[in-house]
């Protein structure tokens, strides 16, 4: 998460507290009082997330129009009251990428700026052409394809969307809740018992490909991380292997 430039358009002492815990993480927040004055804030300096209040005042629903036609900002998190669904149904028909329900933690925020910068690519068509690379693995998410030097390997698209956001991740660890909401939103949503059944398969096809430089590693209590060998030279040169049934 660092280096993520995070905006916030919230009541001024809730934008001051998640700025503080932003900075603590490594994020690079900046703080706007109005939807308007958003606006004005990303089109001098981009920034990768929005936080808007919809209570804030001005005119939030129009700045979501406004900024649904820009590329000056990744991905929009709107805040609302409890129990205000209307306002969250609009919000998002109007460019909003998701919610969250007051009051706001800090930790339920990280872990949806993580799930929805791993899917920005997924919500614009425009990006998902680019080819992700790691040791021998290629994963094609427009043609839903993977290669492992050069030959193709038969992937689900559910297992081809699960390497796809642990290789966004670039060698850091995914958890399961991070990847059960990006399947979700990416319209391919699963249990978190079949989550593991999944890894597991995709960990054993991965160990069965020819001249395998790539593996899923499992940190219980963290989550799932996308290695190559090649990048660890003092790891093992094997990944762990859970005994679960590969029914995916």
């Amino acid at each position: 998460m660092k280096g993520i430039r995070i905006l916030f358009a919230l009541a001024p002492q809730l934008s001051l507290e998640l700025c503080s815990e932003c900075r603590e993480v490594g994020m690079a927040p900046s703080r706007a009082s109005t939807p308007e004055e958003a606006i004005s804030i990303v089109e001098q300096q981009p920034v990768d997330v929005l936080v808007l209040d919809l209570v804030l005042g001005g005119a939030p629903l129009k700045a979501l129009r406004v900024l649904k036609h820009t590329s000056s900002v990744g991905v929009v998190i709107i805040v609302t009251d409890p129990g205000s669904l209307s306002a969250r149904l609009n919000a998002l028909r109007s460019g909003a990428h998701d919610y969250l329900i007051k009051p706001v933690i800090f930790s339920k925020l990280l872990e949806r700026v993580q799930t929805l910068l791993m899917l920005d690519p997924l919500l614009r068509p425009s990006r998902t052409q680019k080819r992700l690379e790691i040791g021998s693995l290629v994963i094609d998410p427009r043609h839903q394809r993977v290669t492992n030097l050069g030959d193709e390997i038969r992937f689900t698209p559910t297992q081809i969307l699960v390497l796809e956001v642990l290789a966004r991740a670039q060698g850091e660890f995914v958890s399961p809740e991070v990847l059960l909401q990006t399947l979700s939103m990416g319209r391919r949503p699963i249990s978190k018992n079949n989550l593991e059944v999944v890894v597991c398969s995709i960990r054993r096809r991965l160990r069965s490909m020819k001249e395998s430089t790539v593996g899923i590693s499992t940190r219980r209590g963290v989550g799932y991380c996308l290695e190559s060998k090649s990048e660890h030279p003092d790891s093992p040169k094997t990944f762990p292997l859970e005994t679960l049934t590969d029914s995916a």
